[in-house]
């Protein structure tokens, strides 16, 4: 998180922010700020909670520090970016909660920039399945000397993960075009409404991670190199998996919400 003191008619913004994704071609950065008078003081809400907005950076005035060194999803470029006393106008500052200012259908639900997630976790299960297909055809299998397409578990293991792959991915695409009719519509996009897309969205990465798994453990040794398809796919299944938006963490306030039971603490459009 960052500072934004008041300046003017605007806002010095001092801070360092952690998973930059896209860091090293963004011509816009936002970050997190909490709020401050002239005077350095913090601003509080209507509860006594601290003031917190999102903030416009000026590209001009943003490090990008080398950072994002993980096991997987490297070309995401998430790494920390930080401005210091980066004056910017009162209208760079905003809440991300408050109501939108077109009533467009696109701008009728907020969570819809995080839909896209699930587009990479159905594609990392889906290029699992069909790489693992493919070098099925080939690889011989010792000591049976047997190829690996010809041997039953592995119909099996690849139909079973066509099942989970197309399911996740259906129930994502029919949950999308649910709540985008809504949208269109103008109908209710309560939380209420918008959970099942969550709960795909969380299915997605859950399903990404155990198929690419599944597809590695299927091709043994093939996959064990450090420049194997494979272990990358696992990689940046699992990397993705982590991210706020789809971890494990977000199964019990779904259920919740799901079952008209109180959501125990902060969440993500949930």
């Amino acid at each position: 998180m960052g500072v934004a003191v008041r300046s003017g008619d605007g806002w010095r913004v001092t801070g360092r922010w952690d998973f930059g994704s896209g860091s090293t071609h963004a011509d816009r950065f936002i970050g997190g700020v909490f709020l401050r008078d002239e005077a350095g003081v913090g601003l509080t809400d209507e509860h006594g909670q601290p003031l917190m907005r999102v903030a416009h950076l000026p590209r001009e005035e943003v490090t990008v520090h080398d950072t994002w060194n993980t096991i997987g999803m490297r070309a995401t470029a998430s790494n920390d970016y930080e401005v210091t006393d980066a004056q910017i106008p009162d209208s760079w500052v905003f809440d991300v909660f408050s109501a939108m200012r077109r009533d467009d259908p696109l701008y009728r639900l907020p969570m819809w920039f995080i839909v896209k997630h699930a587009g990479n976790t159905t594609a990392l299960a889906r290029r699992a399945i069909d790489e693992a297909r493919d070098a099925a055809q080939t690889k011989m299998v010792m000591p049976q000397r047997q190829l690996l397409i010809d041997h039953p578990g592995t119909l099996e293991a690849i139909a079973c993960a066509e099942a989970a792959a197309r399911s996740a991915r259906a129930f994502v695409v029919a949950e999308i075009e649910r709540v985008w009719q809504a949208c269109v519509e103008g109908g209710d996009l309560s939380l209420d409404v918008t959970a099942p897309l969550r709960l795909a969205i969380v299915n997605a990465a859950t399903v990404a991670a155990d198929v690419t798994r599944s597809m590695f453990d299927l091709m043994t040794t093939t996959a064990i190199t450090a420049d194997s398809v494979f272990a990358q796919l696992v990689a940046d299944a699992s990397v993705a998996k982590t991210h706020v938006v789809h971890s494990h963490r977000n199964w019990a306030p779904l259920g919740a919400r799901l079952s008209g039971r109180p959501i125990e603490g902060p969440t993500v459009f949930i």
